[in-house]
């Protein structure tokens, strides 16, 4: 009796733990859950839980009750234990090359999404990760030539495996007798903070992995607020983080779980990504902000974006790498005979708000930042997000590229890289 009591009082402990706010550790990387659906759906497995716990402290008097309780204990008590065994044997915690799937990096995996509410396509388009969670074809993680790192830009999840700009880069390579290999590990939302984390937690249990060049397309998201929102591979750490991130990282079951609460989460009308048509924009040719104020707004967040990039220096250094510094492109602005004009919507920089002429600039004062580590750590800079090529079928959503854009941003890095990019030779690099 008395052991089927504790295990009610047990029952009731992990139906107060098991809250939104920790539940929230696990899922977010802000404890939070937005959907309100969701919240109460928690509650409510949460009140159940409690109830049998408190059925079980108080019915254990009864004989009968009590003895099909222990034969629920003796299954159940099994049961964990070949969870633990599960968990110890195929998750994380001792096999370091199982938290792949636990970093927000999709392994082994194909999905197909239908994207024709985005740009023209009359099939469905196919998203490929490999073993070592990277995109794109290769002979083995030593033998890559070009890795790519940014955010959803170089993800490209709304693109085809064989459209990407880095399929297109690495086309143009072997179309001209050069065999590179190009390599994708993109990920959605990360800034700098986010690719800082790749080199210490993913980079590293990737077997053998040595690439020539990182080239690193960046920008955008850090100036949308990464460095002070969130990243999604950035935790402030608290005792409940720590045990929230222990589980995330290392669970065999935890990755499951979780597919399907953003299954749960997608279903109730939160788009993965939205068409939007620069034609239904209001165009403007003045900024929210002075000119001469860019510069001042921005020199904090402009000395940790230097900080954070010397850092991925040092990172691209020790792999002995040689680092590519590509701004992003954008159609947030675009030029008009020659005249900068921008989206009138207005966001916020901090406190600031600013409209697509003013990110323009703000881009310019990041780029410079770009511009000058490059020269300093002896890395090349590719200015792409300047140029006043680009057109509006060549984004779906104002900042990530249509196939068409992906063709055009693609030819226009081998047109920069061709001269400096070097091949490899049995093994070792040697220039052409």
């Amino acid at each position: 009796m008395k052991g089927i009591r504790w295990l009610g009082i047990a029952v009731v402990l992990l139906g107060i733990i098991a809250n939104q706010w920790s539940i929230g550790f696990l899922l977010s990387n802000d404890g939070r859950i937005e959907s309100s659906f969701n919240r109460n759906l928690i509650l409510l497995f949460q009140c159940l839980i409690i109830s049998f716990g408190l059925v079980l402290i108080f019915a254990s008097k009864y004989r009968q009750f009590a003895t099909g309780m222990k034969v629920v204990w003796g299954v159940g008590y099994k049961l964990l234990i070949g969870v633990l065994l599960v968990e110890l044997i195929f998750g994380g915690w001792f096999n370091p090359l199982n938290r792949l799937k636990n970093l927000n990096i999709p392994r082994n995996t194909v999905m197909r999404y239908d994207v024709s509410t985005l740009y023209p396509r009359n099939s469905l388009i196919t998203y490929t990760r490999d073993q070592y969670g990277l995109r794109g074809v290769y002979p083995s993680p030593d033998s890559i030539d070009i890795l790519t790192v940014g955010g959803s830009s170089t993800d490209q999840s709304m693109v085809s495996d064989e459209e990407t700009w880095q399929a297109v880069l690495q086309n143009e390579f072997h179309k001209n007798n050069q065999p590179l290999s190009v390599v994708n590990a993109g990920r959605n939302g990360q800034s700098t903070i986010g690719h800082i984390k790749c080199f210490e937690l993913w980079f590293p249990v990737i077997p053998n992995f040595k690439p020539k060049y990182i080239l690193f397309y960046i920008g955008e998201n850090d100036l949308n607020g990464g460095e002070w929102e969130k990243d999604s591979l950035i935790v402030k750490m608290t005792i409940v983080r720590l045990v929230s991130s222990s589980i995330r990282h290392n669970s065999f079951f935890f990755p499951s779980l979780h597919t399907l609460y953003r299954k749960f989460k997608n279903d109730h009308g939160i788009p993965a990504n939205k068409l939007v048509d620069p034609a239904l924009k209001t165009w403007t040719t003045l900024p929210l902000i002075q000119d001469s104020s860019y510069h001042q707004i921005m020199a904090g967040h402009l000395d940790q974006f230097a900080q954070r990039l010397n850092r991925l220096m040092d990172y691209t250094d020790s792999m002995g790498a040689k680092g590519i510094f590509v701004t992003h492109a954008d159609r947030d602005w675009r030029f008009v005979d020659g005249r900068l004009e921008g989206v009138g919507d207005s966001a916020l920089f901090g406190t600031v708000a600013f409209n697509g002429v003013d990110k323009f600039r703000m881009m310019q004062e990041q780029n410079r930042v770009m511009a000058q580590v490059a020269q300093e750590r002896g890395a090349f800079f590719l200015n792409t997000g300047e140029s006043h090529i680009w057109e509006d079928s060549d984004f779906y959503d104002l900042v990530h590229f249509t196939p068409d854009g992906c063709r055009k941003f693609g030819k226009m890095l081998y047109d920069s890289l061709n001269a400096q990019i070097t091949t490899r030779a049995n093994g070792y690099p040697e220039k052409h």
